[in-house]
């Protein structure tokens, strides 16, 4: 039975695992056989946050920060080694009947785990029968998504045919057409082109105002974050690193400019003592703190760049400059 509470609770929660640890060689691998030991991970350690109803939160790090976990816990895939969730009063883990017709867990890189011999009308009436949705608003829904996910093109294909992009908008289908209130997209535009991707936007803003959804999304692109989340969670090596406005990190841009520059010879970051620098067909960008301009600008010039100009840096290269600074 749920608790007094709605929206999600996240209070000092942690997941580790263990790991099987094994030498190389034959030697090593029949003695793995014999006698296996282990060393044990910390996914994600101390997490405290809280999302209120109708939010929409985007959750961002690097590769391997501890995302996928965070959501699995929230959504129950995984249970926490220590501290406890909630969603909507519910504690995920124990999978009730009553929460599970009221979250979707999307998976960008796994958009469908139906068998592949069925068309996407077979799954989506399958969940239609599963949660219970009554016909008329199974009709209601299907209409509407097929609006913004062109979902009558690909009714009729068993799931084996499809291509990852039509994975992906059947996936979001068969788990939005049962009306969920909390809905976890894991990567939701993987595999979608840029005329699909900005109509799932664009629809997913109206789904949060039509159902007063909550949304936690984590993303690689950026446009979906900006987009569609007022607030983020930033986390990196299992930790909080942030949690507010995305304004606040928009602020960041402020402390920092990118300097591009026409090289005329190989030149290295090193050369001039920068840690964010990268080059791409002879033109170098670099990150640099206001005060450092000057100087920055007058090597390039020694060393022979020409159409040296300044600019404000995207979010995504603040977001990397900020978890490099965060590397021991």
């Amino acid at each position: 039975m749920p608790v007094e509470s709605s929206g999600i609770t996240a209070d000092r929660l942690c997941r580790e695992f263990d790991v099987p640890v094994r030498g190389s060689g034959v030697g090593e691998g029949l003695r793995f056989l014999l006698n296996r030991s282990y060393r044990r991970v910390t996914a994600v350690t101390d997490l405290n946050f809280s999302i209120s109803r109708g939010e929409v939160v985007g959750l961002i790090g690097p590769n391997g920060a501890g995302k996928t976990t965070t959501m699995k816990l929230l959504t129950g895939v995984l249970s926490p080694s220590a501290g406890y969730v909630t969603v909507d009063g519910y504690t995920p883990s124990r999978r009730e009947p009553n929460h599970l017709k009221n979250i979707a867990f999307i998976r960008g890189g796994q958009p469908l785990g139906s068998p592949p011999e069925l068309t996407v009308l077979d799954v989506l009436h399958y969940n239609r029968i599963l949660y219970g949705v009554a016909r008329s608003d199974f009709d209601r829904a299907y209409d509407q998504l097929d609006s913004w996910l062109g979902l009558r093109r690909i009714a009729d294909r068993q799931v084996r045919a499809l291509s990852l992009g039509e994975r992906m908008r059947a996936g979001l289908a068969t788990q939005l057409v049962y009306s969920p209130k909390y809905l976890f997209l894991d990567e939701p535009t993987t595999g979608l082109d840029l005329v699909v991707a900005a109509s799932f936007r664009e629809h997913m803003r109206r789904y949060v105002q039509e159902h007063d959804a909550t949304v936690i999304l984590t993303s690689h692109h950026m446009a979906d974050v900006q987009q569609l989340c007022s607030r983020v969670l930033v986390i990196d090596d299992g930790e909080l690193r942030y949690d507010g406005a995305l304004s606040g990190l928009n602020q960041l841009r402020s402390a920092v400019k990118v300097i591009r520059a026409e090289l005329s010879e190989p030149l290295t970051g090193r050369a001039l003592g920068l840690r964010s620098f990268w080059v791409e067909q002879s033109v170098a960008r670099m990150l640099v703190e206001p005060t450092d301009i000057p100087r920055v600008t007058d090597l390039l010039l020694d060393y022979g760049a020409t159409d040296v100009s300044i600019e404000d840096p995207p979010l995504e290269i603040v977001l990397a400059d900020l978890f490099r600074k965060s590397e021991p």
